[in-house]
């Protein structure tokens, strides 16, 4: 039997998540297609620790009111909504640390956390990667991954947007050119969290 946690609704609801995460790889105006490869981070097993130098957390929306209102939405013309669009401030200047890995390689990470989200989704409001660069994202466990996004991602607007990650935590990763730790003109700055519930 199925407690309230995880009710037969909730697991519809992860599923649908991660039908979304699958099958809309480029949600999102400005949103972008990823180039491969894979973090050096998760390469070289170097997690994000639970500290406020690494983790930033975002404060859930009104869950149950969101509900309220799309179930009153039910039979009109609106459209389905899956999640709340949080605004934020979050940038690689200000926030996140610079790792050095056991390769030589020196990448950014930043975690971003919303209690009880099924999923999350970054838009930016300015995004330049310079050549060479490249920008992952991967959920808790680095189990699902995008990116990498590189300076083909840039976009004349300077804004981007992730697809949805499953979860309720996940993490960018910022891989410099190689052997280049000035990071010369790269611009991350979130202004978006989409929480997914």
């Amino acid at each position: 039997m199925f407690n309230n946690q995880y009710s037969i609704f909730w697991l519809v609801q992860v599923g649908v998540i991660y039908i979304v995460a699958a099958l809309f790889p480029c949600i999102g105006v400005h949103a972008q297609v990823s180039y491969g490869g894979y973090p050096p981070g998760l390469m070289h097993q170097v997690f994000m620790k639970s500290t406020s130098a690494h983790v930033v957390k975002v404060t859930p929306p009104d869950v149950e009111k969101l509900l309220a209102e799309d179930r009153a939405n039910e039979g009109r013309a609106v459209p389905y909504r899956y999640a709340k669009m949080i605004p934020v401030s979050f940038s690689i200047d200000q926030d996140g640390v610079w790792v050095d890995l056991p390769s030589g390689e020196r990448v950014w990470q930043l975690s971003i956390s919303a209690q009880d989200a099924l999923g999350i989704e970054l838009e930016f409001d300015r995004f330049y990667i310079p050549e060479g660069g490249q920008l992952f994202a991967y959920n808790h466990n680095g189990e699902y991954i995008i990116g990498a996004f590189t300076h083909r991602s840039n976009d004349e607007s300077g804004g981007f947007s992730t697809q949805v990650i499953p979860g309720s935590r996940m993490t960018l990763e910022y891989v410099p050119p190689a052997n280049d730790f000035s990071q010369p003109n790269v611009e991350l700055s979130i202004s978006h969290v989409g929480y997914v519930y």
